[in-house]
């Protein structure tokens, strides 16, 4: 007779792809923060470098508090999201990127603004870059209106701050229509029928560099999003406003 697996309070999305440089450090930071209950989904993406010998001696350390998926090819990363949320059984999903930390209170802060807040179905935090610079993002607004209606000008809630109710990736996931815009229109469909806000503090360091995906890909990144604004408009009757 088998004994079902206990849900964990969180489960941590990680997705990876040739970023060993950085990835030992971002899984540190899950593993020293202050809220123990989580469970690390990783999913490789057919990383090329030593990425799969570190996550087996990470399987090893932690058990099986950790999951790992490995794709034998890369697939991008929206199919590694949407592949490491079936593994999520957490009450909560965090996200976490590959080359970033979490600060260590990080998860108790999100949890606990959650529990004070009980109409708000998930939240991001306020970010610090360091790498290039160490400027400080403080402009993600607590107001689930400005979240949901600021969308139009920047987004509004970091990805790698995510800290959602199961719930919410129950209704919703990635688009894979919009590769490196994934989280925008994501974040455009979700606040349409659900509520979500930002820690009004400094949760997580941002590494910023050339290695980033998203400063290769500017101008896609561009033409995706007045796509992902327009079917918005479209959806909220806005299109006199466009």
């Amino acid at each position: 007779m088998s004994i079902p697996r206990i849900r964990p309070l969180i489960s941590v999305l990680l997705p990876t792809y040739n970023a060993m440089p950085f990835l030992p450090e971002a899984v540190d930071s899950i593993i020293a923060q202050t809220v123990t209950d989580w469970h690390l989904v990783i999913v490789d993406d057919g990383s090329t470098d030593e990425t799969g010998p570190y996550l087996q001696q990470l399987r090893e350390r932690l058990g099986s508090q950790v999951t790992i998926i490995t794709f034998p090819e890369n697939r991008g990363l929206i199919e590694a999201l949407n592949t490491g949320l079936d593994f999520c059984d957490g009450l909560y999903i965090a996200r976490m990127d590959a080359d970033d930390i979490s600060l260590p209170h990080r998860f108790q802060k999100q949890l606990l603004y959650l529990l004070e807040h009980p109409e708000i179905d998930g939240c991001g935090a306020w970010i610090q870059f360091f790498g290039r610079d160490n400027q400080i993002m403080d402009v993600f607004p607590a107001d689930p209106k400005e979240v949901r209606d600021r969308l139009f000008e920047f987004t509004t809630i970091p990805h790698p701050t995510y800290f959602f109710h199961r719930r919410v990736y129950e209704q919703f996931q990635y688009d894979t229509r919009f590769p490196h815009s994934e989280d925008v229109e994501f974040l455009f469909r979700a606040t349409e029928r659900l509520y979500f806000s930002n820690v009004q503090e400094v949760l997580l360091l941002y590494r910023t560099g050339p290695h980033q995906v998203c400063s290769k890909h500017k101008v896609l990144k561009e033409k995706q999003r007045k796509i992902i604004e327009s079917e918005a408009r479209k959806r909220r009757g806005l299109e006199s406003q466009g």
